[in-house]
């Protein structure tokens, strides 16, 4: 999805609960909840696929000649014998924490007594230069309070984005999968149609995997994920996929 529609979509959510908490300012700290997680939910429906699109594809993928079937115990076994997997996915739970801790954060200044009607009147005050009506001015003050955490989220989801990026891209490592002649399932719930549209960056023997980039969506936006499938085999599941793929650069 187009990401000015997502920012549209956030901007007039900005102006509605500015609004909202104008006109009940006793009920901004619930307004606030809402407004995070509104925000949050539309980033990543308007980012995604519809349930109905993912179910769908599930039954295609499933509707295939199944070329292989790895199992969770498989993937357990093999990846309790990767020693280097927690440090990988230690470094990516650490580039994470500000993109999860900032809304906590948002939240605990807000219902801190007496700090949020601080800021605002601090804003009312800056506003009084410009004359404006009372109403006007407790609209504005509200929208530049809440623009003000909207930018902050986004660039703490930019930064998070960038940190991710450098590391190569999210890691993710189902605990099962199937080939099939129509594509692959993660995990029975995450489907990826042949032809499909990868790019195969690893093929580990030594630890057992192959890793191949693909985008997913994310609160901070569109990244470059690293699928990471365990097998005894990876040099098989290197073929089976170089078969249904359209290899991209």
């Amino acid at each position: 999805m187009d990401s000015r529609l997502t920012t549209l979509v956030s901007v007039a959510l900005l102006i509605v609960f500015a609004y909202l908490s104008s006109h009940q300012p006793q009920h901004m700290g619930t307004f606030f909840i809402i407004y995070i997680i509104a925000t949050i939910a539309i980033t990543l429906v308007l980012g995604g696929r519809s349930a109905a699109t993912i179910i769908r594809d599930i039954e295609y993928v499933k509707s295939g000649q199944v070329l292989l079937s790895i199992s969770r115990n498989e993937v357990e076994r093999l990846k309790s014998r990767d020693r280097l997997l927690q440090e990988e996915l230690s470094k990516q739970s650490t580039a994470l924490i500000p993109q999860m801790v900032t809304p906590f954060l948002f939240m605990i200044l807000i219902f801190v007594p007496g700090v949020r009607d601080q800021i605002i009147q601090s804003i009312k005050d800056f506003l009084k230069i410009f004359n404006f009506e009372s109403n006007m001015e407790s609209f504005i003050s509200f929208l530049i309070f809440y623009g003000f955490f909207m930018i902050i989220f986004q660039i703490v989801n930019f930064l998070t984005k960038l940190r991710l990026e450098k590391l190569g891209g999210r890691i993710e490592v189902p605990s099962f999968y199937i080939v099939t002649d129509k594509g692959l399932l993660l995990e029975g719930r995450t489907p990826i149609k042949a032809p499909v549209h990868i790019s195969i960056v690893k093929v580990d023997t030594r630890r057992h995997f192959l890793e191949f980039k693909t985008k997913t969506t994310s609160v901070s936006g569109s990244l470059s994920s690293k699928i990471r499938l365990y097998s005894d085999d990876p040099r098989k599941v290197e073929a089976l996929l170089k078969s249904l793929t359209e290899q991209r650069s």
